[in-house]
């Protein structure tokens, strides 16, 4: 079932925050980049608002995509 299917164009050194909420068991990302260069950085958050590492990517800790 696709949730949310958003295409965006981000300038060198900016960060772009979304928040998106799912009452799902399991679910998946995509990230597609057109460059080495660019890197990723994703978090999940509890009901509360903290970050969980349960949901973490992060750019360097993972090879590229």
């Amino acid at each position: 079932m696709l949730y949310v299917q958003e295409l965006f164009t981000l300038t060198p050194g900016s960060v772009a925050l979304r928040s998106y909420f799912a009452q799902f068991d399991t679910f998946e990302f995509q990230f597609i980049v057109s460059s080495d260069a660019v890197e990723i950085t994703a978090w999940g958050k509890d009901t509360a608002g903290n970050l969980t590492t349960a949901h973490r990517v992060v750019a360097q800790e993972v090879d590229p995509f």
